[in-house]
């Protein structure tokens, strides 16, 4: 007859998460003209000491600009030229954006703010 250690029983504890935020800058150009799109405050929760990378971050501002803007976004012709850029030098044509989101759908894994690990993204 073989004994379980003590607290064998017992499921495992909860890691403890720690909630994060990070601002991006984001703007709209076609090589002529820049329009401002505003700064996405990002929220998620991790374990503690974890990080994400810039293009971890801007793909989850560029979701929320691309929510929070789809009409603007929808309606513009040439989506090779137009890209989403911020401040750190990542940029993204809304040709590749579109992509994304097609092959993902293929892999039956949307793209969304939830599906990469983001509480929320709001853009002010």
């Amino acid at each position: 007859m073989s004994k379980k250690p003590i607290g064998a029983d017992k499921p495992p504890a909860r890691q403890k998460l720690e909630r994060f935020s990070h601002q991006i800058s984001l703007t709209l150009s076609d090589g002529e003209r820049t329009l401002p799109l505003g700064v996405a405050n990002i929220q998620w929760k991790a374990p503690p000491g974890s990080t994400l990378s810039s293009s971890q971050l801007f793909m989850a501002a560029v979701l929320g600009a691309q929510r929070r803007y789809s009409a603007t976004i929808k309606g513009l012709g040439l989506r090779y030229l137009w890209q989403i850029a911020d401040d750190a030098g990542n940029r993204v044509t809304l040709l590749e954006i579109d992509q994304r989101h097609m092959e993902a759908k293929d892999k039956k894994e949307p793209l969304t703010i939830k599906r990469l690990g983001f509480d929320s993204v709001e853009i002010v």
